[in-house]
């Protein structure tokens, strides 16, 4: 099958949210979550575009799961068609699954993001749960669009394992705090660590762990819910004004889930 005009103005499209949820679709890259989606997902994949070596590079296997149209296409097609500033082989289109309505589980940790806005990090911290055994990552409705394209390079293949469902502040405000805390990421808070160890943050067997906006901190609404807040102490001589929101989410995470299993 050649690739027309038409498919190339469709794919183009799904760079921007309106579209994506007009269609109900978002493109996924690169060979890793391709091959991963073909694995773990293949009846959601609509369409493949590829360039032939990869094609024939592919096993049988997972051809095999696969019933989407799949298109060959040339290093320049796919140059045009790409989110990427360098194109990795092949693309895909996906369907997006059918929203889930919010439900905390009923034991384990999730993440909530609170107006987090950069897609990056949102990202990156979709593959920090999928690392560390979180049940799901709940974002508020300001959070960046989870299908933006940066958001699934970011994530690694996480949006194929770790389930997600968007839940607004007063939704959260239902939950209760001795089965569902809510703990804020935040630099006034309890450190997650300490030398002594008489003041630092134990982490309970279950919750959410809230990241909020670099730039703008946990939102007020938010922090009237938390059962409490934790910090990571930066050292004494240390000049810097903050974490970068996804690698304060790694710590903690790396935090809860070694004091968790340790129980």
């Amino acid at each position: 099958m050649n690739i027309s005009k038409a498919q190339i103005k469709h794919l183009r499209s799904l760079k921007l949210k309106k579209f994506r949820e007009k269609y109900g679709e978002f493109v996924i890259e690169g060979d890793k979550l391709l091959r991963e989606a073909l694995s773990e997902q293949a009846d959601a994949i609509r369409s493949i575009y590829a360039l032939p070596a990869w094609l024939e590079d592919l096993p049988e296997k997972l051809l095999a799961k696969n019933r989407a149209a799949i298109y060959p296409v040339s290093r320049a097609e796919l140059e045009r068609i790409s989110t990427l500033s360098t194109p990795n082989k092949a693309l895909a289109i996906l369907q997006i699954p059918p929203a889930r309505p919010f439900a905390p589980p009923a034991e384990g940790w999730s993440f909530y993001l609170d107006g987090l806005r950069d897609p990056g990090n949102v990202g990156t911290i979709w593959r920090i749960a999928d690392w560390f055994g979180f049940r799901q990552m709940i974002v508020s409705p300001d959070t960046a669009d989870l299908y933006n394209p940066k958001v699934i390079q970011a994530s690694m293949g996480a949006f194929l394992r770790i389930p997600t469902a968007v839940a607004s502040r007063e939704e959260l405000s239902a939950l209760d705090p001795h089965k569902h805390p809510l703990w804020g990421a935040d630099m006034e808070g309890l450190p997650y660590d300490s030398p002594q160890k008489t003041d630092a943050w134990l982490p309970p067997p279950s919750g959410l762990l809230v990241i909020g906006s670099e730039a703008r901190g946990l939102s007020p609404s938010i922090r009237s819910l938390l059962s409490g807040r934790v910090s990571i102490p930066k050292a004494p001589h240390s000049r810097a004004e903050s974490l970068n929101a996804s690698v304060a989410a790694g710590i903690l995470a790396g935090k809860i889930a070694s004091f968790t299993q340790a129980k």
